[in-house]
């Protein structure tokens, strides 16, 4: 085991410490469940999952004749999911803005990811696939409008090209700065705010799923408020009802950075929600029996207002960091969109290693284990001691 997994405080202070431990967390907790992701059956899970089926490499064998979609060919145990990568695209994009949030940087990063010649490869969901084609759309647009503005210009499209290039990682002041002296004139400022105001900020799709889930675990790390959390949704799901459901496991994680157990976080979410996550709440997290059980009578599908009460079930009530991702993994269905939430809010209370945290042997297990530590770190580094 290399020295990066035997001090995982990396000389970090206590605050930073935790930061790191949420965001490691959530990712092994990810790729602990890629294995079976989308197995519905979950009795077939038991069969070839037994006692232990965190860590198994997907194998379309396991799929075969029962309900669920086998999605990961080619991945292997301890890869991350679609949803681990988004996680990895927002921490990018918080990274590069020197831990500052910015929709441009975010969708960037997700370009980057997820985009043509991305650095994905694998299952790219619906929502996904909306988004990029928003953001092509959206580019469009403020190019449009950019050629109508600089119709008095010499050489207006290269001009405006310019500025849109500029503009898909940049706004305001600081597109501005970027763009230098060229810029300067109250003309040529002109055209640059046209099209940084028709940029489409909320990118995202009308979808009420997990993936709207991807971002919140960095962006709640790094400090933002409710209404930047909301505009990281809307990169993605643009939708209502997929932010409330996001704010709600934002709220959980930030009640459990701050200290509380688990149980208090999930216990403070419910009391403080309203009107229809309310009743969902108090439904989902007074259910009885098994997180098998309970996941199932909920739903253990992809929909948010099934997922996150799941989620928080097994976050309230699971003992530890293992047995918690374990059942989740046990519970079936789109586990790996349950995963991120969930082991962020238990390795934020227990930390990494320990009686409890998250395992070292877990995190060796974590493939490319050294890179995504560092991403954890790069962003850790500057928050605040």
């Amino acid at each position: 085991m290399s020295d990066a997994f035997e001090t995982p405080s990396h000389g970090l202070s206590p605050r930073r410490e935790g930061a790191f431990a949420t965001l490691i967390g959530a990712l092994v907790a990810d790729a602990a469940a890629i294995g079976f992701h989308w197995l519905y059956d979950v009795e077939r899970l038991a069969e070839r999952g037994g006692a232990r089926p965190e860590f198994h490499t997907p194998n379309a064998e396991d799929f075969a004749g029962v309900p669920g979609y086998f999605a990961h060919p080619g991945k292997r145990a301890g890869d991350l999911s679609q949803y681990g990568v988004g996680m990895l695209a927002a921490i990018r994009a918080l990274v590069d803005g020197r831990g500052s949030y910015c929709t441009r940087r975010h969708q960037a990063a997700f370009r980057a990811t997820f985009g043509p010649g991305g650095s994905w490869s694998g299952y790219v969901d619906h929502p996904t696939q909306a988004t990029l084609r928003n953001l092509e759309r959206g580019e469009a647009a403020a190019r449009e409008a950019g050629l109508a503005a600089a119709s008095g210009f010499e050489g207006p499209e290269r001009l405006v090209d310019r500025v849109v290039a500029a503009a898909r990682s940049r706004r305001g002041e600081d597109l501005l700065a970027s763009l230098g002296a060229d810029f300067s004139s109250p003309e040529a400022r002109a055209l640059v705010e046209v099209v940084d105001g028709a940029w489409l900020e909320a990118s995202g799709d009308q979808d009420q799923q997990l993936p709207a889930l991807s971002a919140v675990v960095p962006l709640v790390v790094a400090g933002v408020d409710d209404a930047t959390l909301e505009r990281a949704v809307r990169v993605t799901h643009d939708d209502d009802e997929a932010v409330a459901w996001a704010l709600t496991a934002g709220a959980a994680l930030r009640a459990s950075m701050r200290g509380a157990s688990p149980q208090s976080a999930v216990e403070g979410v419910r009391a403080g929600a309203a009107g229809s996550l309310s009743e969902r709440l108090n439904e989902g997290l007074a259910l009885e029996g098994s997180a098998v059980e309970v996941v199932g009578k909920l739903g253990r599908n992809c929909t948010l207002s099934n997922a996150v009460p799941g989620l928080l079930w097994i976050a309230a009530r699971a003992e530890d960091y293992e047995t918690g991702v374990r059942q989740n993994v046990a519970a079936g269905g789109d586990s790996c969109g349950r995963a991120l939430v969930l082991g962020a809010v238990l390795a934020a209370s227990r930390g990494v290693g320990g009686r409890g945290g998250v395992p070292y042997l877990w995190l060796t297990q974590l493939d490319d284990a050294q890179a995504c530590v560092e991403a954890c770190l790069d962003l850790v580094r500057l928050l605040p001691e």
